[in-house]
């Protein structure tokens, strides 16, 4: 079960560090006119939208979070972020 609550904790860090990512290379995207940029963003955005399908999802129950950003599961009710006591 640790691994399971340790993979919605790794999801919400992937999903902003790619949310940033994306961000920046859109940005350094239309200043320096070329596909690589664009293409790199591009490929961000899938990792952000596969990180989001397969990663988060519920440690007890196992079923997708969809836009859940509390505390709790809204399937099964369980905690899913919050007070965690290993930290």
């Amino acid at each position: 079960m640790k691994g399971k609550e340790n993979r919605v904790r790794r999801a919400d860090l992937l999903r902003g560090a790619m949310g940033v990512l994306i961000v920046l290379l859109a940005m350094v995207a239309q200043a320096k006119p070329g596909p690589v940029f664009l293409v790199l963003a591009l490929f961000a955005l899938l990792v952000f939208l596969a990180v989001e399908f397969f990663m988060n999802r519920c440690p007890h129950c196992d079923r997708y979070l969809d836009r859940n950003w509390g505390q709790f599961c809204q399937h099964c009710g369980e905690r899913i972020r919050g007070n965690e006591t290993d930290t």
